[in-house]
């Protein structure tokens, strides 16, 4: 579940000053991934409680599915939730399952809609189900929480297709829900990764930008250390959000507590448990970028590229070059700096018609006509200048290529 905050979840992009980051293809099934998990649990029999959520059996289970799921397992973790899928078929958890796997076709590469509507389509049916449960029993904590997590996950979507309105507005249903499940169950470890995310933020901004000040009555609750406790407990023994709540430690604790090794601790840890998600060892070395460690940064980048797991991942060959290139160029290695800019734009182009329509196409051009520049090839510098000037969608790139042209 989610609440409204200043960032879209794992989307965590570079400011332009320091780089863009997206996410890898987990279209492609590994075969040296997570191979020690859990045996799924048997199904409970216990009617006392129909709630699945209290179930330590089937928390068991959706945590140890849920760690398949973000190591792009998807198959040996809906093996793992079958038992539970046959004996309760109609709960609202199965199409937010659905749409949790669609998810990670999404991040992958935000710049393509294509799976949008698919996964849009799946979240408004877990909050139909959710909401047809609670229209029989209102405290139903399955159906609370699904409804939560299920507007949450909208929400952030349409804040990375800059869709404020319906964002907020689904930001503000699983807002109010979170309220209500906090009311029924404080100490359920699935609600504290939305409060914890919710308090930390609403402080944040109280605290850090004034003009928020005179509106704290609508951020109720504020508060940055409960919020970062609270994280910490779902990141321990949340059913569906022990990933999510890491990343956000490391995603806190970088761009806003500067804790750097706190942080690099949380990324560090998202990497090693999940080998075959290349996207958080896009995390991982946009830590490494943002503390100023382009050594470690470039070291985790090419044994990336050299592993065989990513060698069909277009989205993270493009991005991971592109970095790369602007690295070597950092580092005086002028002819690294074309090779890996050269590799970006073969991927982007492949990924569109226009390998400047791509934000990572876009720096890869950048750093071709700068190495050019650098080696005395003026005339091949500026054509690749002139190229990324006339494209209008990737401002920031096209903005310095215009002042270099200006400049020269």
């Amino acid at each position: 579940m989610m609440a409204p905050v200043p960032v879209s979840g794992s989307e965590m992009l570079y400011r332009p000053a320091t780089m863009g980051y997206s996410a890898p293809d987990p279209g492609v099934a590994f075969s040296n991934t997570i191979s020690v998990l859990p045996a799924p649990p048997a199904v409970s029999t216990r009617l006392s409680d129909p709630y699945l959520l209290r179930d330590p059996g089937f928390v068991a289970a959706a945590q140890a599915a849920v760690d398949r799921v973000y190591n792009l397992e998807f198959t040996g973790a809906r093996q793992l939730m079958l038992p539970w899928k046959q004996a309760h078929p109609d709960h609202p958890v199965w199409p937010f399952w659905e749409a949790l796997e669609l998810w990670w076709t999404i991040l992958p590469d935000l710049e393509n809609t294509a799976t949008d509507e698919l996964f849009i389509n799946k979240l408004r049916e877990a909050d139909f189900r959710s909401d047809r449960l609670l229209n029989r029993d209102r405290h139903n904590v399955d159906a609370l929480v699904i409804k939560a997590l299920a507007n949450g996950f909208m929400a952030r979507l349409h804040s990375n297709r800059a869709s404020w309105y319906q964002s907020l507005s689904h930001a503000r249903v699983s807002l109010n829900v979170l309220f209500r499940l906090e009311q029924l169950e404080p100490d359920l470890p699935d609600l504290q990764f939305g409060m914890g995310t919710y308090n930390y933020f609403a402080a944040y901004l109280a605290d850090e930008y004034p003009l928020v000040k005179p509106l704290a009555w609508m951020l109720p609750g504020g508060d940055r250390e409960d919020g970062l406790k609270r994280l910490g407990i779902a990141a321990d023994s949340s059913a569906f959000m022990i990933p999510e709540s890491t990343y956000f430690l490391g995603h806190i604790n970088l761009q806003y507590e500067q804790q750097y090794d706190l942080a690099l601790h949380h990324l560090k840890t998202l990497t090693e448990r999940y080998p075959a998600n290349g996207f958080f060892r896009r995390l991982l070395a946009r830590a490494y970028v943002s503390v100023g460690n382009l050594n470690g940064a470039a070291t985790l980048i090419d044994s990336t590229l050299s592993d065989a797991r990513f060698s069909t991942d277009l989205p993270l060959q493009e991005e991971m070059n592109a970095v790369r290139a602007r690295i070597a160029y950092m580092h005086l290695q002028n002819d690294l700096a074309l090779e890996k800019s050269e590799a970006a734009r073969s991927f982007s182009a492949k990924l569109a018609r226009n390998p400047n329509e791509r934000r990572f196409g876009a720096m890869a051009t950048y750093y071709i006509a700068r190495a050019h520049l650098r080696a005395g090839r003026d005339d091949e510098g500026k054509r690749y200048l002139r190229e990324l000037n006339s494209r209008r969608n990737h401002s920031f790139y096209a903005g310095r290529a215009r002042q270099l042209l200006r400049e020269l």
